[in-house]
């Protein structure tokens, strides 16, 4: 169920908190999704927030009869367009002063999405003014 989902995400990340923000909308329905790679996908996305983010993340699981979606927002720098080049293997933003990764965050992400026939959208926040990332899928059991 989606709330059992949920909470289990914001006990995970309980330490970041107030920083992190956790909550679903919608009712408590089965939301059809290989679990696991769903929760790699959403580490990869808040851990990614966490490194660009000044104050606030928000991350909301929204899930009904035809869709499911995460949709994590920062109040970060944004992707100044430079989104799409970043959800290849092995890509990282140039200009990122810290090192660390590998440039495989966004690349798994977008797999996931795509395993789950679904999308993969970047865009700016328009709630907090940095990135906007979001993984939709049909809430459907796979054939």
């Amino acid at each position: 169920m989606l709330f059992q989902f949920v909470t289990q995400r914001q006990e995970k990340f309980f330490l970041y908190k107030p920083k992190v923000a956790i909550k679903a909308q919608g009712n408590d329905i089965a939301a059809h999704m290989d679990k696991q790679s769903i929760i790699i996908a959403t580490q990869n996305l808040i851990m990614n927030a966490l490194r660009f983010t000044q104050t606030q993340i928000n991350v909301s699981f929204y899930c009904d009869g035809e869709r499911c979606e995460i949709k994590v927002e920062d109040d970060g720098p944004g992707f100044e367009g430079k989104g799409k080049q970043l959800l290849a293997a092995f890509a990282r933003d140039k200009d990122q002063s810290d090192s660390s990764g590998y440039g495989l965050g966004l690349y798994i992400v977008h797999k996931v999405a795509i395993w789950h026939q679904g999308a993969l959208t970047l865009q700016p926040s328009t709630l907090l003014g940095g990135a906007c990332l979001c993984i939709r899928w049909r809430n459907h059991k796979q054939r």
